[in-house]
């Protein structure tokens, strides 16, 4: 579920004309398109003071639900 506050931003990124996704850019989001993004986000120095293994499938898992997410509120 997303908060109000994220729908409060969504639209207003959207009133400006603002995709909100991925797939709204026309970018393909499948595993294999996006796994350079995640080996080059796990590399950041900010990685090194999760508590825990975040691995690039952990972040494809992430990525793909808030999509799946955006595109069910945009039904409602």
């Amino acid at each position: 579920m997303i908060t109000k506050e994220a729908k409060k931003i969504k639209s207003l990124l959207e009133k400006m004309g603002v995709e909100t996704t991925l797939l709204q850019r026309n970018i393909d989001t499948s595993y294999e398109n996006l796994e350079k993004v995640f080996e080059a986000a796990l590399k950041d120095p900010d990685m090194e003071v999760v508590p825990y293994e975040v691995t690039s499938e952990m972040l494809y898992n992430a990525v793909s639900e808030v999509e799946k997410m955006t595109m069910e509120e945009d039904k409602i």
